[in-house]
């Protein structure tokens, strides 16, 4: 803001300059510390957990490939990080999804630490020749994670007499 020689002295042109640069400084001032803090709440609200924030989480899980698949066994599969929570785990599976077992659940710990773990559970008394569901359910008191739906099938057992259709396979395998 200026004022004119003729409206005020020399030494009034030069103050109410020097008061009108210390208003500018103000104000651009006030508009850096604004423009700093919207990028803390920012920062604060795309913040990964774990990271900036202390919140609690629910367990991250990953359900694995299932292996040492046999006739009426198998081997499920998933890494369990409780995130600093005492956590517990289960595998669900079934013919669908909707995962009826003929077996209770059998709920485990998983601790409380905060590195993955890799879990595993043997599924029994399986059908021969038939496609399951699974996947990994893990809990801790900030909530319930379901893991993916994954799919395996168990191996036929041609022990019960299955014609094979000549293609060979079993005891009279005559594979060249």
């Amino acid at each position: 803001m200026l004022i004119s020689n003729k409206s005020k002295s020399k030494i009034g042109y030069y103050k109410m300059d020097a008061t009108a640069d210390k208003e500018e400084y103000t104000v651009h001032l006030r508009r850096f510390f604004l423009l700093l803090l919207m990028v803390f709440i920012t920062l604060f609200i795309l913040a990964k957990p774990g990271q900036a924030l202390a919140a609690e989480q629910s367990p991250t899980i990953y359900t694995l490939r299932a292996v040492s698949i046999d006739k009426t066994t198998a081997i499920l599969q998933a890494i369990v990080n409780p995130d600093g929570l005492e956590t517990t785990y289960y595998f669900e599976y079934g013919m669908n999804t909707k995962y009826k077992t003929s077996r209770r659940k059998k709920i485990m710990d998983a601790g409380s630490g905060t590195e993955n773990i890799m879990v595993t559970l043997e599924a029994e008394r399986l059908h021969s020749n038939t496609i399951y569901h699974y996947r990994i359910v893990a809990q801790n008191s900030a909530g319930t994670t379901y893991g993916k739906d994954m799919t395996f099938k168990t191996l036929i057992d041609y022990s019960d007499g299955t014609d094979m259709g000549g293609k060979g396979g079993g005891d009279d395998c005559s594979c060249g």
